[in-house]
């Protein structure tokens, strides 16, 4: 199975901001993100076996974000 995203950067909002929903980032607390790094990452920790970290968890979730978005 293939999918196509037709996106690759987002924007990122950092951990300690993302469930502060009584504040609202400022641009200069942004990142960007890139999709086709998050699957990257995922390919190389399937590649190698063993052990994932738990961060993955964040790299499969963008992801997924991702298809949901575009596929709704």
């Amino acid at each position: 199975m293939r999918v196509e995203l037709g996106n690759d950067f987002f924007w990122s909002v950092p951990p300690e901001l993302t469930y502060d929903v009584y504040t609202q980032p400022e641009a200069d607390q942004l990142t960007i993100g890139q999709l086709s790094e998050a699957w990257s990452n995922l390919a190389r920790l399937n590649a190698a076996g063993g052990d994932v970290p738990a961060y993955a968890l964040v790299w499969l979730a963008d992801v997924l974000k991702a298809v949901g978005h575009q596929t709704r």
